[in-house]
């Protein structure tokens, strides 16, 4: 997608970033800083969950790194989304079209279930960052637009994306599990 394209459908909206993209850009700010610089000119707001936190912070056992990724997420994320009463129950739904599917068992964890929870709920507002693309098929989610990171130092190159919710592929997909249901 043009740049032009991806700044009219994500402008002022927000961004949640995936765990993988703060632990990427944690190791390797400079290279994401223009992701970052991007985000900013377009006045969009990065945000987190808790469970993001989690996951980008438990395995920091020493107090220094632990206060490290604590401010790195602040000085990243400008907010956090609340857990939400239906949060489970939305990841559960979707972890069971996921199935149905086809989508291997264990490909997709909790946490991204509960990512995709939010993008539903949010599906005009949000979008998700992330550089795991398996975990965020596209039966569910648009790929709006890949977004790459060259880290000159090291020769890596990230290919993070922009993913939307496609509410009009989750109608189809329910469609789908209420005539299994009716089956039985």
């Amino acid at each position: 997608m043009e740049k032009e394209k991806l700044v009219a459908l994500i402008k002022s909206r927000h961004i949640l970033l995936d765990t993988n993209v703060f632990i990427k850009a944690f190791d390797h700010f400079d290279a994401f800083r223009p992701l970052f610089e991007f985000l900013e000119e377009n006045n969009c707001q990065v945000v987190d969950f808790p469970l993001i936190q989690f996951e980008f912070t438990r395995n920091t056992f020493l107090p220094d790194h632990r206060e490290q990724r604590e401010l790195f997420l602040k000085k990243i994320a400008t907010a956090s989304l609340p857990l939400h009463k239906d949060l489970i129950k939305d990841a559960l739904e979707i972890a069971r079209i996921y199935a149905h599917q086809g989508v291997q068992r264990g490909q997709i964890s909790l946490v991204d279930c509960c990512i995709a929870a939010y993008l539903m709920k949010y599906e005009k507002n949000l979008f998700l960052l992330t550089m795991n693309h398996k975990d965020f098929p596209t039966l569910l989610f648009n790929r709006v637009s890949i977004f790459p990171v060259d880290e000159k130092t090291t020769d890596d190159v990230f290919a993070p994306a922009f993913y939307q919710f496609d509410v009009k592929k989750l109608t189809v997909l329910r469609g789908k599990m209420g005539k299994v249901n009716n089956q039985y």
